[in-house]
């Protein structure tokens, strides 16, 4: 599966030159201008390489020391699936707090499309309770009821979303 690997190595490159070094030049040769970015932490999907850089740049400003190692790494055709280690130290604002000062190590996990060789669109996802833990700015022990309600409220929209779309 050629194109599978091709796909893998993109990603796998892409950490390494774009979220890790900050090389945007390699960003605009291999994503698509109109790239879609969906994270945990914009409430709506994030368009275009400038949206995408400025994820980054936020994220870079959060946390200057970041690296992302990819763990695992699979493809199917025009998609691919990656876990990846997250390590940073926050010495920059997050989400409006001042920083704690405190390094993170968590796991994240991806999901990138491609189309005609360039990634058109990409998925994150992360556990932020975990990261909060570490930064200190989220509490020990089991969630919130409040959050679990919340939880469970949303999980009963998913099914209904997805049969409408």
């Amino acid at each position: 599966m050629p194109e599978a690997d091709d796909n893998k190595s993109l990603v796998i490159t892409g950490f390494e030159e774009i979220w890790n070094k900050g090389d945007w030049a390699f960003a605009s040769e291999r994503y698509h201008d109109d790239i879609v970015v969906h994270t945990p932490n914009e409430p709506d999907p994030v368009h275009g390489l400038e949206g995408f850089k400025r994820v980054w740049s936020d994220l870079r400003t959060t946390f200057p020391d970041i690296n992302m190692a990819v763990q695992d790494i699979f493809a199917d055709g025009d998609m691919v699936a990656a876990r990846f280690i997250v390590t940073g130290t926050n010495t920059g604002p997050l989400a409006g707090m001042k920083p704690t000062g405190k390094r993170v190590k968590f796991d994240e996990g991806a999901f990138f499309k491609f189309r005609d060789g360039k990634i058109e669109e990409a998925w994150f996802a992360f556990d932020s309770i975990i990261m909060g833990r570490q930064l200190g700015i989220a509490p020990n022990g089991p969630p919130p009821l409040f959050f679990i309600k919340a939880m469970d409220f949303v999980s009963k929209l998913l099914p209904k979303r997805a049969a409408q779309g």
